[in-house]
């Protein structure tokens, strides 16, 4: 009969501090216990006096209890704190964590915001023999412009054509073709961002901007509001092999608070 291998739970970030907690509460259990526990003696042939050392000894031992309680009352109290404190630095890390990665580009990100479709105009696509028609289509600068006018805006993730605009992309032309992280992408430029699409919308939109000087080129451009778009991870993460990181303290609050 072949022996099934039944793999072993994985420790989650709750289990330390409930067991803390619980080892806790169980010393107070077992100390209430002892506290509760009726003693069963027989005074019936006792003097006066052998009451009265009974009687105070009883105080006395009573006193004991109540400070060795107290004792383990701070103590689960710390623990408990303890446990707390952990938990809330642990998910205090983890935003941090989790808002590194949005911002360098390491994982997708899910969240209501705007897409922004740039086609060339239509004289360009037709590429006449007899007319200039480079003017007419849509270079790397105006896809790096509209990048700009959206993260001025508040814009926490970009792409464009599904390729993620992270801070070490590069938006560059390469002979005909406008290249992404080093992928070619051609138009129509499908170009997505993350953000509050209200206010997305009207920086994009704003007289004398990006869009509104290729509107009056003629370029075709079309603006929506979504409330849920999801922009893919950088596909390749550049490492880092000159710089290395300044671990600095961090800086003291304003005001003196």
């Amino acid at each position: 009969m072949m022996r099934m291998h039944v793999p072993l739970p994985k420790a989650q970030p709750w289990m330390l501090p409930v067991t803390i907690v619980c080892l806790a509460l169980g010393m107070l259990v077992a100390f209430m216990l002892k506290v509760s526990a009726p003693k069963k003696l027989d005074t019936t042939n006792m003097t006066r006096d052998q009451l009265i050392a009974l009687y105070a000894k009883e105080m006395s031992d009573h006193e004991q209890l109540l400070a060795e309680y107290e004792k383990l009352r701070e103590k689960y109290d710390r623990m408990v704190d303890s446990a707390t404190t952990d938990q809330k630095l642990r998910a205090e890390l983890q935003k941090v964590i989790d808002d590194l990665r949005v911002r360098a580009g390491s994982t997708a990100v899910t969240g209501p915001g705007i897409v922004v479709i740039i086609d060339d105009t239509k004289l360009a696509l037709q590429n006449p023999p007899d007319i200039n028609v480079n003017p007419l289509l849509t270079h790397d600068v105006d896809l790096l412009q509209v990048v700009n006018e959206l993260r001025a805006a508040g814009a926490e993730a970009i792409s464009i054509n599904d390729q993620r605009v992270a801070g070490s992309s590069a938006i560059r032309c390469v002979g005909p073709a406008i290249n992404v992280n080093n992928k070619a992408v051609s138009a129509p430029f499908v170009v997505r961002a993350i953000g509050k699409p209200d206010v997305l919308y009207g920086a994009i939109n704003m007289p004398f901007g990006i869009l509104d000087q290729l509107r009056q080129m003629n370029t075709q451009v079309e603006v929506s509001k979504r409330e849920k778009l999801t922009i893919p991870a950088v596909a390749v993460l550049p490492s880092i092999e000159v710089g290395t990181p300044e671990l600095t303290a961090p800086a003291p609050p304003k005001g003196g608070e």
